[in-house]
């Protein structure tokens, strides 16, 4: 109770930190505690490529992330970009085309670009995007006004989505999983693919 004999907006003293609220569950005696480095994680080891620095695996053990980024992180994870190696080719291949399509195309990038990657924090790789495609447009432009002939806007931002959309699923998990802070936005990326 307080002075005025109300009940006290807390279930218990607030002083007693450490304690459990009325009614809140105790762990079992030897339950492992969730702090970082408490036990060795029994997570399936990941293949080894030479060259290669191995990615944290999501789930237990490694980041967490939403359902729908599960199975992208869990390739990119093991295999790294999907045309990176001739492995990655071959098991990219081997995937229904739903889920290749989920690994190489982002749709809320197509249509938003520099927001989006704004919002789920690889901001340098969407900026260097961004001013990439105004370079390119000045240059388009250039060539436009000097031949006479117009790119339809249609086609110009179609092709300006697709380069966002394609690069966003790597840059996310690159900022996820290793904390980058490039400005490079084809990080990681080879520039040709790889036979399988």
């Amino acid at each position: 109770m307080t002075e005025n004999n109300t009940p006290s907006p807390y279930p218990h003293d607030p002083s007693a930190a450490g304690q459990p609220y009325p009614g809140q569950q105790q762990p079992y005696p030897g339950a492992q505690q969730p702090y970082p480095g408490a036990q060795q994680s029994f997570a399936p080891q990941q293949p080894q490529f030479p060259g290669r620095q191995p990615y944290p695996a999501p789930g237990a053990g490694g980041v967490d992330v939403p359902e729908r980024w599960r199975s992208r992180f869990e390739f990119f994870g093991r295999y790294g970009q999907p045309a990176s190696s001739p492995e990655s080719t071959a098991a990219f291949k081997a995937l229904p085309f739903g889920t290749r399509f989920r690994l190489g195309f982002n749709g809320p990038a197509f249509f938003f670009g520099p927001i989006y990657y704004a919002i789920k924090g690889p901001w340098r790789k969407g900026l260097s995007l961004f001013g990439g495609v105004v370079a390119l447009a000045i240059v388009v432009g250039i060539i436009e006004a000097i031949i006479g002939v117009t790119v339809p806007p249609g086609a110009w931002g179609a092709g300006v989505g697709l380069i966002y959309s394609t690069t966003a699923n790597w840059a996310y998990f690159l900022h996820v999983t290793r904390g980058s802070a490039s400005w490079n936005p084809f990080e990681g990326m080879p520039m040709f693919r790889k036979k399988a």
